[in-house]
């Protein structure tokens, strides 16, 4: 996955044009195969014996003009409809990107030549009403294989007295990624990250 430049600062390593591109599977439990890609996990300090300071939440709302039953329909089943393709490893060459939307589904990208990544895993789900996922994918672009390591993604869908949505947005646990987290939260929380993300949520949701 290729962040946007104005978030990376110094931009994508990878060839322009050209993603290095790698399989990867989720598993139920750490220590059973992940990847074939970047194998070694990130030497993040371990929770022994001291305790790892929480960072702030990314919060954001959006209001739409449909009911939160359409809402997330279309921001968990059409996924692939509106996901910016920026915000993929496969960049241009995007296949299909989606979530499995059931408790313990995963989220998965499949790209060209038989790629595939599982970048998340379906935490809680309530149908037209809320999910949360974690999001297992590091700053540096690499999918993140130990779900303590990775932080999560909640989206709630509440009603408006005229009908309508606020889309509640929270994505958690920053500290969970180790040295970069703090730095990864403020590159999600910056204007080329969740709030245009969001954005092209909202285009979709307005066409």
């Amino acid at each position: 996955m290729s962040w946007p430049e104005k978030i990376t600062g110094t931009g994508s390593k990878d060839p322009p044009g050209r993603p290095i591109l790698k399989n990867y599977s989720l598993k139920p439990a750490w220590g059973t195969d992940f990847c074939t890609g970047p194998s070694t996990p990130g030497s993040y300090p371990q929770k022994t014996g001291w305790k790892i300071k929480t960072m702030e939440a990314i919060t954001k709302t959006l209001k739409l003009d449909i009911s939160p039953e359409t809402a997330f329909q279309k921001f968990v089943h059409d996924l692939n409809a509106w996901w910016p393709a920026e915000y993929t490893w496969s960049q241009e060459s995007l296949e299909r990107i989606y979530i499995d939307a059931r408790k313990e589904g995963l989220c998965t990208e499949m790209g060209p030549h038989g790629f595939r990544c599982d970048w998340g895993r379906v935490k809680a789900i309530d149908p037209g009403k809320s999910i949360r996922f974690s999001w297992q994918i590091s700053a540096k672009r690499e999918p993140v294989p130990d779900p303590d390591k990775a932080s999560e993604v909640q989206v709630v869908f509440a009603p408006t007295e005229n009908g309508g949505t606020l889309l509640q947005f929270q994505h958690d646990g920053f500290e969970k990624h180790g040295p970069d987290g703090a730095q990864y939260r403020d590159m999600m929380d910056s204007e080329p990250g969740w709030t245009y993300i969001l954005e092209c949520f909202r285009s979709y949701c307005s066409s």
